[in-house]
């Protein structure tokens, strides 16, 4: 089943914004919003605006002052507008090439409603290719760096923004986070929480260390090497303790461990080529990974779907759960016995660890409250008596469900079918999950 989860405000999804016209102003600015994007415009940004840059155009700089000139004539004359959506590295690409740029333009996400939907498609002729850039009245079809860079080239766009690379964001905001819980008023689909970092770690004099706060974090990421870019951004934003990231759909010797790395942190992985796989990341301030299980333990399975590492005197166990496609399929026999065995090691690994975190992708929706229509949900796949009553076993070994420590607007969820515009009418599910002990 293609999904999209919900990830925190590094856009899992794209964003639609109007960036104004670089006009004949005294200043440009540029700055990274909300959402991770960089944006540019003559008017300052808003309140939330991060890593703010000011370019003055006036005075004697002749040669900014003509840039910005050229960009709001060509974009007078042919305005850009670039519509992208979930096409992984080649919209991340083109957006990234724009805004290097420094290219004034319109960000529109076709699924994002039935009006823009039919918005693209009267405007691409019924195409269903993304990305496509239209410069005036040009419109090209896919990413090609040589050919956008010579469409915007012909229309008279400066071929830099001229401003300096910005430093990383330093927000540590992020999605089901057990440390902390997003505002009240957020409407559906909840955004991250704006959080302090976490309070200082002392080591304790002897025996494991012990962290008094540890920020935990789990995507189900529907393939590492299509998010790649947006993996990395996110995690240099959100400065997460722990990620916990499933369905990698890639082998354990190609996971990316030199990019994690170059931000700080160490991971262990258990992939599979095409399906599956898991991985536990975790900052290198804190200790090395210890007792490394992958797979259920006395489970035969082919399937890379968990995995289980300590660090310091914390147990985190990072699952992927069987789908189950129907409940008369093989595949949901299957998700049952792997859901009793998955049961048995929580409750042996709960007997040895104190301080214990099961996350991840549990294909499970604990109750009617986390489904956007329960009764044409009533006996399907993930909302079944059956996987119901694993996940409240789990629970009843003393685990909390984090999300419901804390007030959420109604129809929260974290999932969403691609299909029927499931996402901009919030026609979701609350499928991932954090469970963690007190302590």
């Amino acid at each position: 089943m293609k999904r999209f989860h919900l990830l925190s405000s590094l856009s899992m999804f794209a964003v639609l914004a109007a960036i104004p016209a670089l006009t004949h102003a005294q200043s440009v600015y540029r700055w990274v919003d909300a959402n991770g994007r960089v944006q540019y415009s003559d008017q300052p940004p808003p309140s939330d605006a991060k890593n703010v840059q000011q370019k003055n155009v006036g005075g004697n700089s002749i040669q900014n002052n003509e840039l910005s000139l050229a960009a709001a004539d060509a974009q007078k004359k042919n305005p850009v507008t670039i519509y992208v959506s979930e096409c992984g590295e080649a919209c991340d690409a083109a957006r990234n090439y724009l805004n290097k740029r420094g290219i004034p333009h319109t960000v529109i996400d076709p699924s994002r409603s039935l009006e823009l939907n039919n918005k693209f498609k009267a405007e691409t002729g019924g195409g269903t290719i993304v990305p496509v850039l239209k410069v005036g009245e040009k419109r090209l079809t896919g990413w090609s760096e040589s050919g956008w860079a010579s469409a915007l080239d012909s229309a008279g766009y400066p071929k830099t923004g001229g401003f300096a690379k910005p430093k990383p964001i330093e927000d540590r905001s992020g999605l089901l986070d057990a440390s902390k819980a997003p505002p009240k008023s957020a409407p559906p689909p909840a955004q991250p929480p704006k959080a302090a970092p976490p309070s200082s770690n002392k080591p304790s004099s002897s025996g494991p260390v012990e962290y008094a706060a540890v920020r935990v974090t789990t995507w189900n990421v529907n393939s590492l090497t299509a998010r790649m870019a947006r993996a990395e951004a996110w995690l240099a934003a959100n400065q997460s303790d722990v990620l916990c990231l499933q369905e990698l759909k890639m082998e354990t010797h190609k996971f990316p461990h030199e990019m994690f790395d170059a931000l700080g942190y160490r991971a262990v992985v258990y992939g599979q080529k095409t399906y599956n796989g898991v991985a536990i990341i975790a900052k290198k301030t804190l200790p090395d990974f210890a007792d490394v299980q992958m797979g259920v333990p006395g489970f035969d399975d082919e399937q890379c779907r968990a995995i289980a590492a300590t660090i310091g005197d914390v147990r985190v166990i990072d699952l992927y759960v069987v789908n189950g496609q129907s409940i008369d399929s093989d595949k949901f026999q299957y998700k049952l016995r792997w859901l009793d065995a998955v049961s048995a090691w929580l409750v042996a690994e709960r007997a040895k660890y104190e301080k214990l975190v099961v996350v991840g992708d549990f294909n499970i929706a604990p109750t009617d409250a986390d489904v956007h229509d329960p009764a044409a949900w009533a006996g399907q796949v993930l909302c079944t008596d059956q996987e119901r009553a694993a996940f409240n076993h789990w629970v009843g070994l003393g685990l909390t469900d984090c999300f419901r420590k804390f007030d959420h607007p109604p129809k929260t969820f974290t999932w969403w079918d691609y299909r029927m515009l499931g996402f901009p009418k919030n026609n979701g599910l609350r499928i991932d999950h954090i469970l963690a002990t007190p302590a």
